[in-house]
């Protein structure tokens, strides 16, 4: 996906030059789309706007119920349950104007169902949730094509689960496993496979197998860290944080607890940023009453309360760690280094997080050379960093040494490493 989107930008300057106004909805839709993936509420809701402006110019109503879809996401994710079901009912009308039921229109209707499941799960009304989803996977029987129909329950289903584990562990574990066998390399969707590695690990983590719900979590946890998917973040971080105190590893805990702070605080951030965008459009309205505008002007000013205290936090932890002697790379690595071998034999995500506490720009040095590296390939460099042999590095990660030698390949040519220059010599100076 963020690949994908950092073409978007382009792509949608060339349709507007060229006046193709059905690509540019598409791709202003498929903006939206990875916003909401990402959970960046501030841009979602500029960008949802933005798209809603457009549909309207283009008199393309479906279109124009997809932005009011987004923007209902917004403000849901904002705790603004009813500026959300206003938006969804905005988009019921407009799709109700569809003259044909098409693949996009149908989306879009089962879309708004889920919406309004989302934010019966916000309020905690779970039941009414679960109901709604129902209703879903019963209007999958107007998809004829049985690969289309299987995508669209396998993402059901997983939905249903993640729902279920809110107060029927049984009902989560039955469902996980139904959107597991509908699963197929022909439409795998790799965020709603990191939810179901998720729910299992909850399901396993409530049965008391902490070995599975581990193995699951990081699972999960390697899927959304590479694909972008922010919608679980917070919820496997703080599982993870739960596993690894049960099991009395408490570095590891400590990492995903503080990811889970970090993650949180920037969550905060947006949606600060889009409450202040969400402020000055009210005030700009004559529409909007003045309770709703005291309302809101009151989440924010509770919002920027916790970001502060937060920030208090975070600051007053920097400060302690500025009175500890530095210590250079080379002795926090002579500190860690037997460590760091453990987590790669263990294959724990935790590795590149303490790898960067020794090494905190070496992900970025990499990436400014090539953006496409994915995390999988970030850690293998990073064990090249390491100084590791060919032989060593398939020894703690159980795989051929030609599979090493075919990765240390590949990526000299991701970052167009000279013939002439030594793999380990180029990898010390970064």
């Amino acid at each position: 996906m963020d690949s994908a989107y950092i073409q978007l930008n382009e792509l949608i300057n060339e349709a507007v030059e060229t006046n193709k106004h059905n690509e540019e909805l598409i791709l202003l839709d498929r903006k939206c789309h990875y916003l909401y993936n990402i959970t960046d509420l501030n841009n979602l809701l500029t960008t949802s706007q933005e798209l809603e402006k457009k549909a309207i110019k283009y008199k393309k109503p479906v279109y124009q119920a997809a932005a009011n879809l987004y923007l209902s996401e917004s403000y849901s994710m904002n705790d603004m349950q009813e500026k959300a079901l206003e938006c969804l009912n905005i988009a019921e009308k407009l799709i109700e104007k569809a003259p044909e039921i098409t693949t996009n229109v149908f989306y879009i209707k089962s879309n708004i169902l889920l919406s309004q499941g989302n934010i019966y799960y916000d309020k905690k009304e779970y039941n009414k949730a679960i109901a709604k989803i129902k209703t879903v996977i019963k209007s999958g029987k107007l998809l004829t094509d049985s690969i289309m129909y299987n995508q669209f329950q396998f993402v059901n289903y997983s939905n249903l689960a993640n729902i279920y584990l809110k107060i029927n562990i049984d009902s989560a574990k039955y469902y996980v496993h139904k959107s597991i066998a509908l699963e197929s390399q022909k439409y795998s969707q790799l965020n709603i496979t990191g939810s179901n590695f998720y729910v299992l690990g909850k399901v396993n983590q409530h049965e008391n197998n902490i070995p599975d719900a581990l193995r699951n979590y990081k699972k999960s946890y390697h899927i959304i860290e590479e694909y972008g998917d922010g919608l679980i973040r917070s919820d496997l971080y703080r599982s993870l944080q739960e596993v690894y105190t049960e099991l009395g590893k408490a570095d590891s805990a400590k990492i995903y607890g503080d990811k889970l702070k970090e993650y949180e605080l920037l969550n905060l951030q947006n949606k600060y940023k889009s409450l202040k965008t969400i402020i000055k459009e009210t005030d700009d309205s004559t529409k909007e009453s003045e309770a709703t505008l005291l309302l809101i002007i009151g989440v924010a000013v509770i919002v920027i309360l916790i970001i502060s205290i937060l920030l208090i936090y975070f600051l007053r932890k920097r400060k302690l760690q500025a009175i500890t002697p530095i210590e250079t790379e080379q002795e926090k690595l002579a500190k860690n280094y037997d460590k760091l071998l453990e987590l790669i034999k263990k294959d724990d995500p935790a590795f590149l997080s303490n790898f960067e506490e020794i090494f905190p720009d070496f992900r970025n040095n990499l990436l400014a050379i090539n953006t496409e590296l994915n995390i999988s390939e970030i850690t293998f460099c990073a064990l090249l960093k390491l100084n590791l042999s060919t032989k060593k590095i398939a020894q703690l990660t159980f795989i051929e040494t030609r599979t090493v030698q075919n990765k240390k390949h590949r990526i000299r040519k991701k970052l167009s490493i000279p013939k002439e220059i030594d793999t380990y010599n180029w990898f010390n100076s970064i």
